[in-house]
């Protein structure tokens, strides 16, 4: 089985069935975290992941902080029924 997901979109890949191989989309819920991170150059130096409000005050933190950096912040699925340690 093979999955692309990306952010707030469609989730599209395949499935091997008996008859063949079966093209699958299915619509995701909008991304209710976001994944900050700070770089240096190609190299994150922080990567925070949060829900959207907590994000947001994390971002303008590492903003002040690190004024002279690249600070990023997109959109990430949680996945809810993860098991800790999987």
């Amino acid at each position: 089985m093979f999955f692309i997901s990306t952010p707030d979109k469609a989730v599209r890949g395949t499935t091997e069935t008996a008859e063949g191989i079966a093209m699958t989309e299915t619509l995701e819920a909008p991304a209710t975290h976001r994944r900050v991170r700070v770089w240096f150059g190609a190299h994150p130096i922080a990567d925070h992941t949060a829900d959207a409000e907590q994000a947001v005050h994390y971002e303008e933190a590492m903003r002040r902080r690190f004024a002279s950096l690249r600070v990023t912040s997109e959109p990430v699925l949680v996945d809810t029924q993860a098991v800790p340690g999987r």
